[in-house]
């Protein structure tokens, strides 16, 4: 098989030429993956020791979050595979790894397999080895770039390719294509009728062979020429009648135009009119666009807003939890010990008028801190409510007792209103719903000079209903409770009281508004809120205000009623053999306060301020209970209560975790720690010993009450009996061991005249003394003859 000139010196150039690129892309790719793998080797080599050097504190200080924290920085470079930091003693303290999606996850160093391309560096901190860190990398980024320069060579060669083509088109065209066109110009000479011009191309290769058959060919045409003219001679009769036939069709073709012109018309205006059709649609649709445009624009501005407002409030929140930690350590000190001191007998009044200020000035600001956090929580969507049981009728009547007394503090009556039927037991969250009431009570009382407050509570009972029949959705039969709180003070402006549920804001004259902190009311509102109702008030000014709301819960029948033994025994040791306790905090302050509560009642005592010595003497006396501080230095409590968790004989001993924040996710932290229960700061100790009760299963040892024995009944002394009402509002003041409050009563009771002053002196001369628990029992007996 014979092939042209052209063809093969074409196919020659190629094959070399392609052989040639081929080995110049094979050099420049082995050479660019020599370059990129001393760039990522030299990459690999500074990182590690950029991180080395910035893990060197949080390592020291064992800060587990900071090192994580400079660990998934490092790894927002997509090469590093992985990255551990371990100790001294090459335990991994903490590791990240990217799964198959590429995505960060901790590290499990049983099932880490390390990639080729790693470099681990000491950690350093003042010539001290701390640990190391070990960083890994992945060469698939490298093989991606090495698949572009294999992409890039590819182009380069079909480059060249092409230039060589356009090359071996312009050999051709000389060595082909120009004798070609010679042989053309021949062509269209003899296409002119000039049949006996030469076909001068006298060549050895196939254009000759061409030329040659040309001018045999050459010699045909003339024949056929002849031929032609001779048909062509009878065709031309045969074109004028035809001519003729085609001019009659064309008459009646001209016709029909004229029709088919019209109707173009009529087409020509539909056009128009769909063309108008046209661009009003399209004046639609760019105007949907804008909308749709401006409505992405509006999207985005309110979610840069949300997140600015969820960024601020977890400031808050970070900001509020710290700073009730500051606060709540310093106040475990100052009422734990006023808790303390109170339970001595030796002291004198003064020192127990001074221990009851410092316990209600404590308690005071531990309320307006409460107060705080509950309102943050309440903004910040996390306040959640925790239903229980509870008798209803102790509820009620507990909180008009303390009511009753605030009121007659101030002269003013209070009246308890409980309109039957109401249940005896219920389920909701009593915490709550006391705190409700008091806040409404105490801004009833407040803004009351004269006449009195009632709280009324009336109900009804509901079964349970279906969707279509009521709104209020509830598994269990419930009471709708409607609470109202009605007083006689000077009543809310109408202007005034929109402002009424707002935080830190306050109505009324400066004087009153002093009293607080105007969080009581907003707190209040957002709380029955929660619990799917509204607080609602009607106020005439001058004449007194009525705030109510109503709720529906489920009641109960499986709650006993509480003691009504109000004389609490002062707890002096417990039965059995001795207990061990470990307090573990970092505050000397708060070990104080525990030490020196729990010792007198014959614990054996232990203490140390870090988690690290609590573990060592946990193992080393196996105490009974630990009391252990949550949020220390070096290791937290968190951290040293999983540690004990861990030591088998250990692993059952009972932790209370002891923590200055009330987040309700801090409380679940403790638990999930391993604590068995919560303590918050400051520390109440009757809600402690009561724990430490219920945990240790032990009896307490109760001081012996003589001193009531000692009275002697009314009807020996010859005493008049004051009115039952004196008599029970002595007894509610007592109760609450408010002294200066029974003094000022009995101060007001004077009025009543000289056949009471006996009465008077005796009782002010137990209030003096701070008997309480004797004017209790001395009051009891009047009102049983009364």
């Amino acid at each position: 098989m014979k092939f042209s000139l052209s063809i093969k010196i074409n196919a020659i150039i190629i094959v070399v030429t392609t052989i040639v690129l081929l080995f110049f892309g094979a050099y420049e790719w082995q050479k660019t993956k020599a370059k990129l793998t001393d760039e990522l080797n030299f990459s690999l080599e500074n990182s590690t020791e950029q991180l080395a050097a910035a893990l060197a504190y949080p390592v020291w200080v064992m800060n587990r979050d900071g090192i994580k924290e400079f660990i998934e920085l490092e790894m927002r470079n997509k090469a590093v595979y992985a990255v551990t930091v371990s100790d001294s003693s090459n335990n991994v303290l903490v590791g990240q790894v990217r799964d198959t999606n590429w995505q960060l996850t901790d590290l499990n160093p049983a099932n880490f397999s390390p990639t080729p391309l790693s470099k681990t560096l000491p950690i350093i901190r003042e010539n001290e080895k701390l640990g190391t860190v070990a960083v890994y990398v992945t060469a698939e980024f490298m093989n991606e770039e090495l698949s572009q320069t294999i992409m890039n060579i590819v182009i380069r060669q079909i480059v060249m390719l092409l230039l060589i083509v356009i090359t071996l088109a312009t050999f051709i065209q000389i060595t082909i294509t120009r004798p070609l066109e010679q042989m053309t110009g021949v062509f269209n000479i003899i296409a002119k009728g000039n049949l006996d011009q030469p076909v001068n191309i006298s060549r050895a290769d196939e254009i000759g062979q061409l030329a040659k058959s040309f001018a045999i060919m050459q010699g045909a045409i003339k024949e056929k020429i002849t031929e032609l003219k001779e048909y062509q001679d009878s065709l031309e009769q045969k074109v004028i009648a035809r001519i003729h036939e085609l001019t009659e069709a064309n008459h009646k073709l001209g016709e029909q135009n004229i029709e088919l012109e019209a109707q173009s018309d009529q087409l020509q205006e539909q056009a128009a009119q769909l063309e108008e059709k046209t661009i009003e649609l399209e004046s639609q649709a760019n105007e949907l666009q804008n909308q749709a445009a401006q409505l992405r624009q509006a999207n985005e501005i309110a979610e840069q807003a949300k997140q600015k407002a969820d960024f601020a409030n977890k400031a808050k929140s970070e900001f509020l939890s710290s700073m009730s930690h500051e606060l709540r350590t310093p106040l475990n000190g100052i009422l734990g010990y006023a808790q303390i001191l109170k339970r001595n007998k030796d002291l004198n009044t003064l020192q127990k008028d001074g221990l009851n200020i410092i316990q209600q000035s404590g308690e005071h600001l531990l309320t307006l801190i409460n107060d705080i956090l509950d309102l943050a929580k309440i903004e910040a969507g996390k306040m959640e409510l925790y239903p229980t049981d509870f008798n209803f009728s102790d509820f009620l009547h507990g909180v008009a007792g303390i009511m009753r007394v605030r009121a007659q503090q101030k002269g003013i009556g209070f009246d308890l209103a409980e309109i039957e039927p109401l249940p005896k037991a219920i389920h909701g969250d009593e915490k709550r719903l006391r705190q409700i009431l008091i806040n409404l009570l105490n801004n009833a009382v407040k803004f009351t000079d004269k006449g009195s407050v009632t709280l009324r509570i009336r109900s009804k009972e509901y079964e349970v209903r279906s969707k279509e029949e009521t709104s209020l959705l509830l598994l269990t039969p419930y009471f709708l409770l409607r609470f109202e709180v009605i007083d006689t003070g000077v009543g809310i402006k109408p202007e005034d009281i929109g402002k009424l549920f707002r935080a830190f804001e306050q109505v009324g004259d400066t004087q009153r508004r002093s009293e607080g902190t105007g969080l009581g009311l907003a707190i209040t509102y957002k709380l029955i809120q929660s619990m799917n109702s509204e607080l609602q008030v009607k106020s005439e000014f001058g004449k007194g205000s009525n705030f109510w709301f109503e709720v529906a819960l489920p009641f109960t029948t499986n709650v006993v009623g509480a003691s009504k033994d109000s004389i609490e025994k002062q707890i002096i040791g417990y039965k059995g053999q001795p207990r061990k306790v470990l307090v573990v905090d970092d505050k000397q302050h708060n070990r104080s306060v525990l030490v020196n509560l729990l010792e007198p009642l014959g614990f054996e005592m232990f203490e140390t301020d870090n988690g690290h010595d609590g573990i060592k003497l946990a193992q080393q006396h196996k105490p009974d209970l630990i009391l252990m501080d949550m949020i220390m230095p070096m290791m937290t409590g968190f951290e040293a209560t999983q540690e004990i968790r861990k030591i088998s004989y250990l692993s059952h001993v009972i932790v209370l975790g002891v923590s200055a924040s009330t987040f309700e996710s801090d409380k679940q932290r403790v638990m999930t720690a391993g604590c068995n229960a919560f303590i918050s700061k400051p520390v109440e100790i009757k809600e402690l010993l009561e724990t430490i009760q219920e945990f240790l299963q032990i009896e307490w040892v109760y001081e012996e009450l003589t001193e009531p024995a000692k009275i002697v009944a009314p009807q020996a002394t010859g005493l008049v009996t004051p009115p039952p009402t004196e008599l029970q509002a002595l007894l509610d003041l007592a109760t609450l061991g408010d002294m200066r409050g029974v003094r000022k009563r009995l101060t007001a009771m004077e009025q009543l005249g000289e056949p009471y002053k006996p009465f008077i002196e005796k009782v002010t001369a137990l209030a003096k003394g701070y008997e309480d628990k004797q004017i209790v029992a001395l009051v009891k007996e009047y009102l049983e003859i009364a």
